[in-house]
C-alpha cells in the first residue's frame, strides 16, 4: 500500500515541478527577449550627436580648400 502512494504522491510532485519549470522558463525567455530589444541601438539620434562626417564629404571639403 505504501509503495502505490509514494508513486501516486511522486507523480504529482513530478507533475507540479514539471509545470513550474516550464513557467519559469517561459518568464525568463521574455524577460530576456524584453533585454535584448532594450539594449539594441534605437536607430534615434539625439540632439547632442552630431552626424559623422563621411569619407566624400572629407575628401569634398579638402578638394575646396586646394582648389
Amino acid at each position: 500500500m505504501k509503495n502505490r502512494r509514494n508513486r501516486k504522491t511522486a507523480r504529482k510532485d513530478q507533475g507540479l515541478l514539471v509545470s513550474v519549470a516550464k513557467t519559469i522558463g517561459s518568464t525568463l525567455g521574455s524577460v530576456v527577449a524584453k533585454a535584448e530589444g532594450l539594449s539594441k541601438p534605437s536607430g534615434r539620434r539625439t540632439k547632442t550627436t552630431k552626424p559623422r562626417a563621411t569619407r566624400s564629404r572629407a575628401v569634398k571639403s579638402r578638394n575646396k580648400s586646394m582648389a
